[in-house]
């Protein structure tokens, strides 16, 4: 069975193989992880989430509900756990050899304006100026 007679779909239960998480359809027509339900039903006995915020998976493992791995925290935070903390940043290009203390020190000696400051994004302009790039971390 598939679509709208498969039983998940007529229970509510719904899996997105895009982001490896199950969502619930609501009866309203939108979509709640089930990460939130379950932190919100073992954690804040059925309060809704206060707003901003994120519901994190200690061991990363974002098909992992049980609710000992989840965290809560904001969406501004949410991307600062996964970071590396690196304690170091060396870039090399040719035979030129530039060190800085921070990630968001390379970005800016890169170019990257203050709302790009990540990892993803210095790695990304690395490739494109062919830096090579070596974090040092903790």
């Amino acid at each position: 069975m598939h679509g709208k007679d498969h039983w998940r779909y007529k229970l509510g239960f719904n899996y997105f193989k895009r982001s490896n998480k199950w969502y619930i359809n609501c009866r309203d027509g939108s979509r709640e992880p089930w990460a939130n339900i379950i932190f919100k039903h073992y954690y804040l006995k059925g309060q809704d989430l206060p707003s901003k915020s994120f519901i994190h998976h200690k061991n990363e493992n974002s098909i992992d509900d049980s609710p000992e791995n989840l965290e809560l925290t904001t969406r501004k935070k949410h991307p600062q756990i996964h970071l590396p903390r690196a304690k170091k940043v060396i870039l090399r290009k040719n035979h030129e050899t530039f060190s800085f203390s921070t990630i968001n020190e390379a970005c800016r000696f890169l170019g990257l304006k203050n709302n790009r400051l990540s990892l993803n994004a210095l790695t990304h302009r690395c490739r494109t100026q062919n830096y090579n790039i070596d974090l040092i971390g903790e």
